[in-house]
């Protein structure tokens, strides 16, 4: 692992000033070396530690867009382009989905990408990042969160149909009715949603 990290972590990370147009369109392009670089490795090389590096090069790009000036997306895409590999290395090396929920939990950058990656892979895997963003949805008044968490719950309902986790998602959403029964707007954005 120590090769393929030393090979692909100086490419991501940086120190430098990324507030100018020529210095984050280079960094950017380094970034996609270093992905092309994880990439190439992925047929022949032990998958967890694969897993690892993609990860830490996920961690420090993020750290990166955070601070750059970013105009022509360069970076964004090399950050894309991680967010699309996280789920492949993760699958291939068998990384429970427990350790990848709490990872995403507490990952607060592109949420929509994040879940979406993974539903592909491994759809009841995000259930648990669904049911803790719907109940951070209602611990606030608010019909706008109202709305989200009805989503979201509609959507574990249709990741599960037909599955065992199924009959789970119902009673965890008749829960929340119970709950907060008291929130009649939220009881209606739960019926307009379809929820049981």
């Amino acid at each position: 692992m120590a090769s393929l990290a030393d090979a692909v972590l100086p490419l991501i990370r940086t120190r430098a000033d990324l507030h100018r147009l020529g210095a984050a369109n280079a960094h950017g392009r380094q970034m996609h070396q270093g992905v092309d670089v994880l990439e190439a490795a992925i047929p022949g090389t032990d998958p967890s530690p694969v897993y690892t590096v993609t990860h830490k090069a996920l961690a420090s790009a993020v750290k990166v867009i955070a601070r750059a000036d970013d105009p022509s997306g360069v970076i964004g895409d090399a950050c894309r382009r991680l967010l699309a590999l996280h789920p492949q290395v993760a699958a291939r090396a068998g990384v429970p989905a427990v350790r990848l929920a709490d990872w995403m939990i507490t990952f607060q950058f592109a949420w929509h990408e994040l879940i979406t990656s993974y539903e592909k892979i491994d759809p009841l895997a995000v259930l648990p990042i669904h049911a803790k963003l719907a109940e951070k949805d209602l611990e606030q008044a608010d019909a706008k969160r109202y709305r989200q968490a009805a989503r979201r719950l509609a959507t574990m309902r249709a990741i599960t149909a037909g599955t065992s986790a199924a009959a789970d998602i119902d009673a965890m959403i008749r829960d929340h009715r119970e709950t907060h029964r008291r929130r009649p707007r939220l009881q209606q954005e739960f019926d307009r949603a379809g929820l049981p």
